[in-house]
């Protein structure tokens, strides 16, 4: 998955458009073969975050919320020192980082 998420990152990298103070949360759907084959289905721009459907997404949509407005935040105070230009920032627990787009880390690549 990181490493089709690295793929989709690079083909459409220069599509994308950035602004200070913006981001985007992406909702990714794979589906599994019987082969064990992996296949990116589509990619969401303003993904659903119901949690009410599954106890597993009742404890990680919050968490990825959370997560990613800390990490949003984080990148826009420049005084942060763990977010220079060529340091990959963390991702914190569960979650791993697969692009830091300012310190030029694309999973894969």
């Amino acid at each position: 998955m990181k490493r089709v998420i690295g793929h989709l990152f690079r083909a459409s990298s220069k599509m994308l458009e950035r602004k200070a103070g913006y981001f985007d949360l992406l909702g990714l759907d794979f589906m599994v073969d019987e082969n064990l084959q992996l296949h990116l289905l589509e990619v969401n721009s303003n993904p659903a975050m119901f949690f009410d459907s599954s106890p597993v997404l009742e404890e990680l949509v919050p968490r990825l919320l959370g997560s990613s407005f800390d990490l949003v935040l984080g990148a826009q105070n420049k005084e942060d020192s763990s977010l220079q230009k060529g340091t990959p920032a963390c991702a914190p627990e569960p979650f791993e980082l697969v692009v830091d787009e300012a310190a030029g880390y694309c999973f894969g690549q």
